[in-house]
């Protein structure tokens, strides 16, 4: 089972990768969450 933090990340790129981006908003929005969920997998790893 995984553990509850990577359950999240993992949420966090199903969210990425099933939304669609509508316009700039939405992709600065996309790209925010992305390099936090980068960051936080980075972590978990080292």
């Amino acid at each position: 089972m995984p553990k509850p933090k990577e359950n999240t990340l993992i949420n966090e790129l199903k969210y990425i990768s099933r939304c669609p981006s509508i316009g700039r908003d939405a992709t600065e929005h996309a790209t925010q969450r992305h390099y936090v969920l980068q960051k936080g997998l980075q972590q978990m790893l080292h």
